[in-house]
């Protein structure tokens, strides 16, 4: 006879909610929900990821943005663990927001995004949370949930697919990768682990259910080059200019091509400066995983550069992959107050350009054109490779795991349908493929069919990186007028009578209009109107507050300067009483 608890799982299904890291770049959040379909309040959840999107020069004021999470926050006590499966930023950088948000308790991760994650959190929540690091082919059991990670090569170094089974249903999830058959540490991708969990059949046809699989390199041909393949340039770079300061800038989170920088500045007797604090950050985290290896001395202050001959000096900074030219234009333009190029320098740049930045780089090379300084990038420089999988990276994996359905995942929306293409060039039916959208819930039913049952709303959640501010959506839309039509300030004080005696005071900034006589002819015209609606307010009802008096001119006048002057101008009402 079964039990209550058999009866109870039996009736659950398999979903998953795509969160983030579809048409775009960052932001990868999935959440696999065990559904009670007779007690939806009884069905628990495991994230997988919880990256974040960096914003460039064109939003101002907003750093980053991580995935739109309210769908969890009335489901906190059914979260099972939060799973980092990167140390790249795209996968962990928002973890903190989420763990805080979420009040989650127990974390798995690789031990480098682990550490990421402790350096954004106080010691006290750093402590009431369990940090468990995945391992190859060592199973995790989270009931209803069972989690097999297998260590594939990436530049993070410290990375995991994941194969994630709940249900009778298997989820393969490969997270960033690329196939690096010479990686620095000798472990390769763990891909015996991978076909053995995988089998080509079983009993019920195909081993894997659903693939949710890389998208974002598709549009690159070929295989990736190996890290390894870099050293050789650049041994070649400082034996050329052996007397001269270098500078390197590269991604913050390829920890290979950062342990292939400081093992280069040991073998060729220069001490590392760190500029600015992501690379700091980023080398700090790094040693305390066990990522990088290095003797302690090799590092000095930045201030301590003054001390040492240009030729015992390598200069590191960097950023995340969407923000990779921000600390070498600060540095430059000569806006960084921790570090200055001067003539005979050489800078590298080891890292791809960051969409819409072409001309930014253009404008690097010419400022270090006219400080004398020489500068080694671009597709020839034989100075970068590629992070991530290629297409025959990318058509290999297909064929390993082999899946009844497929979900292109972390790319933008043109590297979402060309992974789509190419898996139909394997031999993959066009059918079982489903292109989702943020917000998309998807099921994984009894009789083998995955679809999408629900869309979720959704708005992706934006802060500043000042104390991590969350930016709320009429904050955005503010500013947003703002720089568009300026803004108008009327202000005002009442007395206890609620009569005005002092005002109203228009005052207008960054407006077309506030120079003309029309405006200020204007101000005249709208004095009496306001005098006028604070008593008419106050006559209706005595007790409004001074909050509702500022709605009510807000609301007046907001009418009245779109219909007389034609603009929309942010308005801010100030009201006092004296």
């Amino acid at each position: 006879m079964s039990t209550e608890s058999e009866i109870t799982k039996s009736s659950r299904t398999l979903r998953i909610l795509a969160l983030g890291g579809l048409h775009e770049l960052g932001k990868n959040m999935f959440v696999f929900e065990s559904y009670d379909e007779k007690n939806p309040e009884k069905s628990e959840y495991l994230i997988i990821d919880a990256g974040l999107r960096h914003f460039g020069h064109d939003n101002p004021g907003i750093d980053y943005a991580i995935a739109d999470f309210k769908y969890l926050k009335d489901r906190k006590s059914q979260i099972k663990a939060l799973v980092l499966s990167s140390a790249n930023y795209r996968h962990c950088g928002g973890a903190h927001q989420i763990i805080c948000s979420l009040e989650i308790k127990t974390v798995y991760g690789s031990a480098t995004a682990i550490e990421l994650v402790k350096i954004e959190l106080d010691s006290e929540t750093n402590q009431k949370i369990q940090w468990l690091k995945l391992e190859s082919r060592l199973d995790i059991d989270l009931s209803p949930f069972i989690i097999k990670p297998f260590f594939i090569t990436s530049s993070s170094a410290d990375n995991f697919a994941l194969l994630i089974e709940a249900h009778k249903k298997k989820v393969f999830y490969s997270g960033s990768f690329k196939m690096d058959q010479t990686p620095l540490y000798g472990e390769k991708s763990d891909l015996a682990g991978m076909l053995a969990a995988m089998p080509p059949k079983t009993e019920l046809g195909k081993a894997i259910d659903l693939y949710i699989g890389c998208s974002t390199n598709v549009e690159t041909q070929g295989y990736s080059l190996s890290e390894l393949d870099l050293v050789g340039n650049f041994k070649k770079i400082l034996s050329q200019n052996s007397s001269k300061r270098i500078l390197i800038n590269t991604y913050d989170s390829n920890f290979i091509r950062l342990q292939n920088f400081l093992n280069l500045a040991l073998e060729f007797n220069r001490k590392v400066a760190l500029v600015h604090r992501n690379i700091r950050k980023t080398i700090n985290a790094g040693k305390r995983s066990g990522v990088l290896s290095f003797p302690e001395d090799l590092i000095i202050n930045i201030s301590e550069i003054a001390n040492y001959e240009d030729s015992n000096l390598l200069i590191l900074t960097g950023e995340p992959e969407d923000l990779a030219l921000e600390s070498l234009e600060q540095i430059a333009f000569g806006r960084s107050v921790e570090f200055r190029l001067k003539e005979g320098d050489v800078v590298i740049n080891s890292a791809d350009l960051p969409a819409g930045t072409v001309r930014m780089m253009a404008q690097i090379s010419d400022q270090c054109f006219l400080k004398g300084v020489q500068i080694f990038g671009g597709k020839n420089a034989g100075v970068h490779v590629e992070s991530y999988a290629l297409t025959e990276e990318l058509k290999f994996m297909f064929n390993v795991v082999r899946p009844k359905y497929f979900i292109p995942a972390l790319g933008e929306t043109r590297q979402l349908v060309k992974h789509a293409k190419l898996a139909v060039e394997t031999g993959f039916d066009p059918g079982s493929i489903l292109i989702l959208d943020n917000g998309d819930l998807v099921e994984l039913t009894d009789n083998d069919i995955v679809k999408v049952v629900e869309q979720i709303p959704y708005e992706e959640v934006l802060y500043s990186a000042l104390d991590h501010y969350e930016l709320e959506d009429h904050i955005i839309k503010a500013r947003d007028v703002i720089s568009r039509e300026g803004i108008v300030i009327i202000s005002f004080a009442i007395n206890k009578n609620k009569k005005i005696i002092s005002g109203p005071v228009f005052s207008a900034k960054a407006c077309t209009f506030s120079k003309n006589k029309e405006w200020r002819a204007f101000c005249m015209f709208n004095t009496q109107p306001i005098v006028e609606a604070v008593e008419n307010l106050y006559t209706g009802k005595p007790s409004a507050s001074l909050e509702e008096c500022e709605a009510t001119i807000k609301n007046l006048m907001d009418k009245v300067i779109k219909q007389h002057i034609g603009k929309r101008p942010e308005l801010i009402v100030v009201a006092n009483q004296v």
